[in-house]
């Protein structure tokens, strides 16, 4: 994964839009979400990956609609 990656994700049983920022560690990646939270979370998580342009948090909102 790299930095400005659009992914989906779940935390607590709902899926969620978040941005990846870095890595933590050998095998996590801090993303932050549409309200500007970050988590921290394992790679196995991540349930798709939006490949192309790198995005920011602002551009979460479209992907929603």
């Amino acid at each position: 994964m790299e930095k400005g990656r659009l992914i989906e994700f779940r935390l607590n049983g709902e899926r969620r839009l978040a941005v990846a920022d870095r890595p933590e560690g050998k095998k996590n990646w801090v993303v932050i979400d549409e309200g500007a939270h970050s988590h921290t979370i394992k790679r196995q998580q991540i349930t798709y990956e939006v490949a192309g342009e790198a995005y920011t948090p602002s551009d979460i909102p479209r992907f929603l609609k």
